[in-house]
């Protein structure tokens, strides 16, 4: 049987530290610093084959760090920029809210929860507030306190808030309105009642049109106390 062998032949290329260095060294045949210097220099500085291109890729990654480090430090913080918005943005419905309630029940001495509803719904710019949930629930709120005292709420300036937060506070809400209505339009209180009467609305789920939903609530009855 006829048996094939292959012989692989490898070279290697090594450097003689002890003949090419040390022993010149304790011979004393190196007599300047610039003969030790040609010495030391296969140790100080390595040849590498150009074929390897190692310094290339060590460049390429060291630009790649320098990058990744760059858009490290350089990236903005976008959601906490975007919560602070949201804040921001439930707040000032939250104000609109209470704003056009106060100005609705200025020309009503009594109305209904349906009849400032009725009201909102013939302007345009509060179609988004009126298939939001947080709306209905700042009613239950009202109605939860009984009473929109603005009164007691003038003589409590210490306990003003004056920070949205993002949550219904009826607190802020009276601040801002009194910033552009100083006097409230000489409203004393407002008493808030529940009714027999259920009424029903629509909303969306979150920022999502698409998927709504019904719902009912007993129709509340606002009765309004202006000043002497």
């Amino acid at each position: 049987m006829l048996k094939c062998y292959v012989i692989r032949y490898m070279h290697k290329k090594t450097y003689d530290f002890e003949k090419y260095i040390l022993t010149p060294l304790e011979n004393g045949g190196v007599n300047d610093m610039e003969k030790i210097n040609r010495l030391l220099t296969p140790l100080m500085k390595i040849q590498l084959k150009k074929s390897l291109n190692v310094t290339e890729l060590y460049s390429e990654q060291s630009i790649a760090e320098s990058i990744h480090e760059t858009n490290i430090h350089e990236e903005p913080n976008f959601t906490e920029d975007t919560e602070i918005t949201k804040k921001e943005k439930q707040s000032t419905e939250y104000v609109r809210l209470i704003g056009e309630l106060l100005h609705f029940a200025s020309q009503n001495k009594r109305f209904t929860l349906k009849d400032f509803l009725n009201y909102l719904r013939k302007d345009g710019n509060f179609y988004e507030m009126l298939s939001d949930k947080n709306t209905y629930i700042v009613f239950l709120k009202l109605y939860e306190f009984g009473t929109l005292d603005i009164s007691t709420w003038k003589k409590n300036e210490d306990e003003i808030s004056t920070e949205a937060t993002g949550e219904f506070d009826l607190s802020y809400c009276l601040f801002k309105v009194f910033s552009e209505q100083n006097d409230f339009y000489k409203i004393n209180k407002i008493t808030v009642h529940k009714s027999d009467d259920i009424i029903s609305y629509t909303v969306s789920m979150g920022n999502d049109t698409v998927v709504k939903f019904r719902t009912s609530i007993n129709n509340l009855i606002f009765e309004v106390n202006f000043n002497d």
